[in-house]
């Protein structure tokens, strides 16, 4: 809840990827093309759409927040890749996050978790983008395979994975975030939608063991969510239309 009159609104993601020179300052690498806005409740983003269109051009509206929910990558990219490469982390090796911890091995994994997402956001009335199709809208990048496109988003020149920093070890955002925040509620919306997410599930409980933290207290969970008991048009409603 918050004050009455106020819109909540999100982006699937942030518009740059930068270089963080200090707590106060950054260096951006490289602007990213294609961004959603959607507002909660859905109904009301053509009113704030019209007021942020101006200051992220290369933003569209998104029909409502299932849209940037499904499309953020960040628990797709992050999850996989440091559960996967566990042991280089804990030993501090100091690897080139998107580029040398995405082997063909990860990028199956990806792929494997992208499936289900997009199955859930499919059944949940929602296309979202793949993974490959994702990259290429934001950053214009396609390759044959995952991998080779972590790579070439790396290494290029102005590549804007260049930046992204290896976690010192596994209690770090990538996954004290994106577990709980990410692939959690993907795993709920998809119990609630009649998808079945076994890889998602999978990184689940390996990002649970590993840290041993189970995310009780940070889950976003279908009942913190308001949706519990709701079936898929009612989550449709709730998100297009809002509570009450």
């Amino acid at each position: 809840g918050g004050p009455a009159g106020v819109d909540v609104v999100e982006m699937d993601n942030y518009p740059y990827s930068c270089w963080r020179l200090s707590p106060t300052r950054i260096r951006p690498i490289a602007r990213k093309r294609w961004l959603q806005i959607a507002s909660f409740p859905g109904n009301r983003i053509d009113a704030v759409f019209a007021r942020l269109a101006s200051l992220f051009p290369q933003a569209v509206a998104a029909p409502n927040i299932l849209y940037t929910g499904f499309t953020n990558a960040n628990a797709m990219l992050h999850v996989a890749n440091c559960v996967a490469n566990a042991a280089r982390i804990e030993s501090g090796d100091n690897y080139r996050f998107y580029a040398e911890g995405v082997t063909p091995a990860v990028a199956r994994l990806y792929e494997a978790t992208n499936a289900e997402r997009v199955a859930v956001a499919a059944a949940l009335g929602t296309p979202v983008p793949t993974l490959a199709d994702w990259f290429d809208r934001v950053y214009g990048v396609r390759e044959a395979t995952l991998d080779e496109t972590s790579r070439r988003l790396t290494y290029n020149r102005y590549g804007p994975y260049q930046a992204t920093g290896t976690p010192k070890s596994l209690d770090h955002k990538f996954i004290t975030e994106d577990v709980p925040t990410g692939l959690i509620p993907m795993s709920a919306l998809g119990s609630a939608a009649g998808v079945r997410t076994p890889a998602i599930d999978a990184l689940v409980e390996l990002g649970k063991i590993m840290t041993g933290d189970d995310f009780a207290a940070t889950a976003r969970t279908l009942d913190r969510l308001g949706l519990s008991g709701m079936d898929t048009p009612q989550i449709r409603r709730v998100v297009d239309q809002g509570f009450g």
